[in-house]
């Protein structure tokens, strides 16, 4: 079963290890804000995205915070509420080359 994540970072002064965190949450997810990702994952990719994640980080110094908002199925767009520019969700589809 699909869930739904919010995923906040902060990663300290370190750009590299930033970019790195970015790119990888690109991979995952719909990038709302500066620092934060909405990702649709089943719990084997969000296991790996977490492990993917930790080997990234400085434990001491940087933060990942992952937000379970529930089955995928269970959200509509209804729920959310956006001030300013409205929010859309986009569809994500794969791609076989």
């Amino acid at each position: 079963m699909r869930r739904l994540y919010l995923i906040s970072y902060d990663i300290s002064s370190c750009q590299k290890r930033w970019r790195q965190v970015f790119k990888i949450l690109r991979g995952h997810g719909d990038h709302l804000q500066y620092s934060v990702f909405l990702c649709e994952l089943n719990l084997k990719e969000k296991a790996q995205l977490v492990s993917r994640l930790e080997d990234e980080i400085k434990k001491s110094e940087d933060q990942i915070i992952v937000i379970d908002l529930g089955p995928l199925n269970a959200l509509t767009t209804k729920k959310i509420t956006s001030l300013g520019i409205p929010y859309t969700h986009l569809e994500r589809h794969s791609i076989v080359v």
